[in-house]
């Protein structure tokens, strides 16, 4: 069965991951949120894409939670969207923005996030860096987790889930085909695609 997140909330009518995007998704009859969190500094988990701002090319990292709402005033906490979805019954797919390689408490603290709004059977946690998804999974196993990548080559993603316990594979959708689909099914493996914009991709 196919179903349908917005991812960032619904971007191509409203500012992407604000809660303005969020909340016109569910309008829209999404049957989830795919958004993206970072790891302030102080602590803070905060809902933005990219790791520097567009135009001035600072580090994110470089603000703590008071600053960042200064530049980005639309800007959610995960903890506000995580209630959101709780509230709403909407499935909820984090990717954790773990790009520094250096956030060990990321995993824990958005875990402690979703805990406190029981999405534990609810959500799923992505990243690209895997060594995140699989710490999450030992220490909370009720968790599930995807894990994030461009493109198999040679490399045997299956085999990998298995062995590494991972739920599910998020690839981007000109890497999946009907024989992969069918192959991760059999293995108990779900298949969540990145970034369909357009319905012709769907079919």
């Amino acid at each position: 069965m196919t179903k349908i997140l917005g991812h960032r909330g619904a971007r191509s009518e409203c500012p992407e991951n604000t809660m303005v995007a969020f909340k016109r998704a569910v309008e829209l009859g999404s049957y989830g949120m795919e958004t993206d969190v970072h790891l302030l500094y102080d602590g803070s988990l905060i809902i933005y894409h990219d790791n520097k701002f567009s135009d001035t090319k600072e580090s994110i990292y470089r603000f703590d939670r008071q600053g960042l709402q200064a530049r980005l005033p639309q800007m959610p906490y995960f903890e506000e969207v995580a209630e959101f979805c709780a509230h709403s019954g909407q499935f909820l797919n984090i990717e954790i923005k773990d790009e520094s390689g250096f956030l060990t408490d990321v995993g824990e603290k958005v875990v402690g996030i979703l805990k406190k709004y029981s999405l534990q059977n609810n959500c799923i946690v992505s990243c690209f860096r895997h060594h995140t998804l699989m710490k999450i999974k030992q220490n909370h196993p009720e968790f599930k987790v995807g894990a994030l990548y461009w493109y198999r080559n040679n490399f045997d993603v299956i085999d990998y889930c298995i062995k590494n316990n991972i739920d599910a594979v998020h690839p981007h959708f000109t890497d999946v085909d009907k024989e992969f689909v069918d192959k991760c099914h059999d293995n108990g493996i779900a298949v969540n695609v990145w970034t369909v914009n357009q319905h012709e991709d769907i079919m």
